[in-house]
């Protein structure tokens, strides 16, 4: 996993700050169009009933998670990211929704919309190029990126009992430290130590 361009300051702080919200809002990104996306979906669902006072998510799903519904959604000024419990597959320079349509690659004017936003997707890759080219040329304030990450999808119930269900606690884990505060380093790091329990 690979972080780029910390942010140095606490993202609630620089928010309020900027655009003076009473609600900060996670962009939400659930395909949800193959087994492993599907997978990932159904154990993403669960954590969207943990809540956080000042945020809420904003949750895009199956034919929703397409290039024009994510970008409008980014233009709201109250969203600050997208969430790190979204998925979608990646490859160096590109990050896809729906049935592979891609939605970020790299040198797409899009990717300004992440301006000073944060990027915690799961999805493979995207970590070799892809957030490279937004923190550089773009100001992504913080993203996660895999080399590549695999889990077996077994029941498809999104429980405790498959392991899709402890991906997405881990890697959950990076919006619930920035939620409580942490800078987003010490959520990286939090995030890496989630995954290193959860392994066990």
């Amino acid at each position: 996993m690979i972080m780029w361009k910390l942010i140095k300051k606490r993202i609630r702080r620089k928010i309020v700050k900027e655009e003076k919200l009473s609600v900060f809002k996670w962009l939400v990104l659930l395909p949800q169009f193959d087994p492993a996306t599907s997978a990932w979906g159904n154990c993403a669902e669960k954590f969207l009933n943990e809540k956080y006072e000042g945020f809420e998510y904003v949750v895009l799903r199956g034919e929703d998670v397409v290039p024009n519904k994510v970008y409008d959604a980014l233009r709201d000024p109250a969203v600050i990211g997208i969430s790190s419990l979204s998925v979608g597959h990646g490859e160096r320079c590109g990050f896809t929704g729906y049935e592979l349509i891609v939605i970020f690659s790299c040198g797409d004017p899009n990717n300004i919309l992440l301006k000073d936003k944060s990027f915690g997707a799961c999805s493979c890759n995207v970590g070799g190029g892809l957030l490279p080219d937004m923190a550089n040329n773009y100001g992504l304030g913080a993203g996660t990126g895999e080399i590549t990450e695999y889990w077996i999808v077994t029941n498809r119930q999104g429980n405790e009992a498959d392991p899709a269900y402890w991906f997405v606690d881990a890697n959950f884990e990076f919006d619930r430290a920035l939620m409580q505060g942490y800078t987003a380093e010490e959520a990286y790091q939090r995030m890496l130590q989630r995954y290193e329990e959860n392994a066990k």
